[in-house]
């Protein structure tokens, strides 16, 4: 499994050398699981976006709490739980703040 290699594409091998005797074991990508979702990046964009991108994505946002800010524009993702690139289960919830 690679969360970064997709489907099919050889990610590793037991020797650097094929001229050398004995067994080539290969290492194939199976990619991210069906039941994996890559978080996507939700910070800097407003709430529907986030919740959008998050839903697109497989999974479910749930905003848990709400931070004053004297720069940041009311209903703007500071930060979420899960980071970008994370895989997380299809269906979890991300909470964001």
């Amino acid at each position: 499994m690679s969360d970064t290699v997709e489907k099919g594409y050889l990610i590793g091998a037991n020797k650097a050398d094929t001229s050398e005797p004995g067994e080539l074991e290969l290492v194939v990508s199976t990619g991210i699981p069906d039941s994996w979702a890559v978080v996507p990046d939700l910070t800097n964009l407003f709430r529907e976006k986030a919740i959008s991108m998050s839903e697109d994505a497989g999974l479910e946002s749930r905003v848990i709490s709400y931070i004053p800010s004297t720069s940041v524009a009311k209903g703007v993702v500071l930060e979420a739980v899960c980071s970008k690139g994370q895989l997380c289960g299809r269906g979890q919830a991300i909470p964001s703040a």
